[in-house]
């Protein structure tokens, strides 16, 4: 009983003490102009509202957190290393250093065992007639020939078939669809890595832009257009590999860094990938035909207006700086069917003007264009202009 009323007095005590103090609070308010028991009360608020926000973020983060890894724990066993050797030579510990040299990464793309990969990876093998050493994740190991490559120069892709079925590629995302700051996750071989543990690396970041045109590169005679950056380090090496998204679609093939310095040759931020929307429309090309015809022809010859072909035509080329001239039309030729004459000169080519033959073609090259499609050409001829489409015609004889 004593017990029980204790608690009572107490329990009376501390209401009383309550009362007080709101009593005290409100008589404070009432009686002062001094807003300091107010300002208090406002910051422990705002303590609490930032303790409530940085637990949130937390949560945030854990679960993203999450997403990535469970994104890179798929997608890592559809990532391949690559290497090109010589013939008949194995690829072992001793060889892998000098491997290195000519390896990057690639990535099953369906079931049926076709691996896409940049063909700057793989250019080695085509023109030194070299092969293919290809690492699945866990160490499985095939070598291929060039009769199962197909490769498209020009987009710098290219697809190898490995044997065997029911391969599990990643799920493919919509590169037309990503967003500036998204989540970026790049997989690869970065520096042979993969071969230490034989499952790749992974780097991430944001997607830093898009639809990045960087036109023709005259070097590796490719053109790089609707790039995608991002800031997830890519590293010699990664060439090839996947870009994911945040849920571990692929959504570019990682292609080429820019480096700080010529003594420098790492990752700077400047990492730019294929966009997969663009890729697959050449991959599917790739698997259907095992090429992308480009050798066309077009049966006519043109010359830079310099001052010789100016000397030559002086009166009919008098005040005309821009364009190429036609010097000549075979007969029976796409140039003769499109009605081009000798001396004509054309300005533009699909819109773009031209000022060399070197343009003329760069303007084919960069439309990517191939043989049996048409190009718009916007002609000069007696002072008159004039737009003719002249087909890329399919060459007999290949060179």
């Amino acid at each position: 009983m004593k017990i029980n009323n204790y608690s009572k007095v107490l329990t009376y005590l501390i209401i009383l003490s309550v009362i007080y103090c709101v009593f005290m609070v409100t008589y404070s308010f009432s009686k002062s102009d001094n807003s300091t028991i107010l300002n208090s009360y406002i910051d422990i608020v705002k303590v609490q509202d930032e303790n409530i926000a940085s637990l949130y973020k937390q949560i945030s983060n854990l679960g993203i957190e999450k997403k990535m890894i469970s994104a890179i724990d798929k997608v890592s066993k559809s990532v391949v290393s690559i290497y090109v050797i010589s013939k008949n030579q194995m690829l072992s510990e001793e060889t892998i250093e000098l491997a290195n040299k000519n390896s990057g990464s690639g990535v099953i793309i369906d079931e049926q065992g076709y691996v896409v990969t940049n063909y700057h990876v793989i250019k080695s093998a085509i023109s030194d007639d070299n092969e293919v050493v290809i690492r699945l994740f866990g160490g499985e190991q095939f070598t291929i020939g060039l009769d199962k490559i197909s490769f498209d120069a020009l987009t710098d892709l290219a697809i190898l078939k490995i044997d065997g079925y029911n391969f599990t590629p990643p799920l493919r995302g919509d590169s037309d669809k990503v967003k500036v700051g998204s989540i970026a996750i790049a997989l690869g071989n970065p520096l042979g890595l993969f071969d230490m543990s034989f499952e790749p690396t992974a780097t991430t970041g944001i997607i830093s832009g898009k639809n990045i045109d960087f036109g023709l590169d005259e070097d590796f005679g490719s053109v790089y257009k609707d790039m995608i950056q991002t800031d997830a380090s890519i590293n010699p090496g990664n060439s090839g590999g996947p870009l994911l998204d945040k849920e571990g679609k692929i959504i570019g093939i990682n292609t080429f860094i820019i480096t700080g310095s010529e003594d420098y040759k790492g990752s700077v931020g400047l990492n730019f990938a294929i966009p997969i929307n663009r890729a697959i429309k050449i991959i599917n090309e790739l698997k259907e035909n095992g090429e992308i015809d480009r050798k066309h022809i077009t049966g006519i010859e043109l010359a830079d207006i310099d001052l010789v072909i100016k000397k030559i035509w002086k009166s009919y080329l008098e005040g005309i700086d821009e364009g190429v001239i036609v010097l000549d039309v075979e007969k029976k030729s796409a140039g003769e069917k499109a009605g081009l004459k000798i001396r004509d000169v054309i300005l533009e080519v699909n819109g773009r003007k031209i000022n060399s033959v070197k343009d003329y073609n760069n303007a084919i090259l960069e439309d990517e264009m191939k043989t049996g499609e048409y190009i718009e050409l916007l002609i000069l001829r007696n002072n008159e202009s004039k737009v003719i489409n002249l087909e890329l015609e399919k060459r007999k004889f290949h060179d």
